[in-house]
């Protein structure tokens, strides 16, 4: 078996730390940001519904979406 330069085994460990970093970040940024949907299904008419005047355009409003970061 051929023994390791040092210049290798550094190369080595860098890519095995960036990967384990990576996996890392990837788990963090799961489990932060993604969450499973409401099992409860939420109805609402949207008759009421008005867009700002500069906003607004020709024809109802066909989607609202909510959004809460």
């Amino acid at each position: 078996m051929p023994r390791l330069s040092r210049k290798n085994l550094l190369i080595a460990l860098l890519t095995l730390a960036s990967l384990v970093g990576l996996a890392l970040a990837y788990r963090w940024f799961e489990t932060r940001y993604l969450r499973t949907f409401d099992e409860r299904a939420a109805v609402f008419s949207g008759a009421e519904l008005q867009l700002p005047a500069e906003l607004s355009g020709p024809g109802a409003i066909r989607l609202v979406h909510f959004w809460d970061p």
